[in-house]
């Protein structure tokens, strides 16, 4: 199905088999699934936006990590002192990411 050489998908395999066991042998140290992933989560959109604007455009900039630091910082506070209940935190992000497009 997909072209991929052995040593890759070796590779790959091991990866994901030492990130999903993370929690299991980093649990002495404090780490869980959900602290873990959503760090994990952060950096790789964090990675995804530096590759692509780095790396497609070759503009270098890093105006992308002030947003994604306010945009956690909003997120954080909005959650803790506004007692904001996640579902609802989705549904307004969805709806103005759906008024933006059909502007």
């Amino acid at each position: 199905m997909f072209n991929i050489p052995k040593k890759d998908a070796i590779t790959f395999v091991l990866f994901a088999i030492v990130v999903l066991t993370m929690p299991i042998w980093l649990s002495p140290l404090g780490a869980s699934y959900p602290g873990l992933l959503q760090k994990l989560t952060i950096y790789a959109l964090l990675a995804v936006g530096y590759n692509i604007l780095f790396g497609l455009t070759g503009y270098l900039s890093f105006g992308h990590a002030a947003f994604l630091g306010v945009g956690s910082y909003a997120a954080v506070w909005s959650f803790k002192l506004l007692s904001m209940n996640p579902l609802l935190a989705l549904f307004l992000l969805y709806s103005s990411l759906v008024y933006l497009l059909w502007q």
